[in-house]
């Protein structure tokens, strides 16, 4: 009997451990099918001239709008009513994908990008009040001024970009499709050799009716 009622409190400290567990996790907006495909074969034309670069899987294609890194996992339910109170009275906007570039320039790369145009203010509305909210539950406010963009690859090594210049001068203005944004999903990451994957913990519907605009 004693071995037992040990057995459940062991079992009892491990499920508490277990439901405290580090999550990667981020908010996001989430790219429709159409416009992951046109962004992958961006990609499959740039990764000719930049084969070192970690490209990201047209599958995890997103728009960030803040990164909060590992959350106990107790703590995601108020992550997610605090997103609900950001996003709960805003209107839905469009956003258009169109050209390429890198940051901080595309002749030393270390962020490749796809541009966003469109209602790029109430984008950055929303990450703003993403933002204070998630500062109101004691996570860290942004120390930059929010820049729309889908981040498509990213360099170890400035080198790495060697020849990409002229690649993304090729993508030009070259048009990539467009979405109308109703919703922000709170995210999780987990980090493979093979690459991360990202996956839903919670989409969150924004509370206005109509396209803002």
């Amino acid at each position: 009997m004693e071995g037992l009622k040990m057995s459940a409190r062991g079992a009892k400290r491990q499920s508490v451990r277990e439901a405290s567990q580090p999550v990667r996790t981020f908010i996001a907006v989430v790219l429709p099918q159409d416009v992951k495909q046109a962004i992958g074969s961006v990609e499959s034309q740039l990764r000719k001239s930049a084969p070192r670069v970690r490209w990201v899987s047209s599958e995890n294609l997103h728009i960030t709008l803040k990164f909060l890194g590992n959350v106990d996992s107790d703590r995601l339910p108020d992550v997610e009513a605090a997103v609900r109170t950001a996003v709960g009275d805003l209107k839905p906007f469009r956003l258009n994908f169109r050209g390429a570039g890198a940051f901080p320039n595309p002749k030393s790369p270390r962020v490749i990008w796809i541009g966003i145009e469109g209602e790029v203010s109430h984008l950055a509305e929303t990450a703003d009040r993403v933002d204070k909210e998630l500062v109101g539950i004691g996570f860290e406010a942004e120390d930059r001024p929010f820049k729309g963009h889908v981040t498509i690859g990213r360099c170890r090594d400035s080198r790495d970009g060697v020849g990409l210049s002229d690649a993304l001068k090729g993508i030009g203005v070259l048009e990539l499709g467009s979405m109308v944004v109703d919703s922000v999903v709170v995210m999780k990451s987990d980090l493979r050799p093979e690459g991360p994957i990202y996956s839903e913990i919670a989409e969150i519907r924004m509370g206005g009716q109509g396209v803002a605009g």
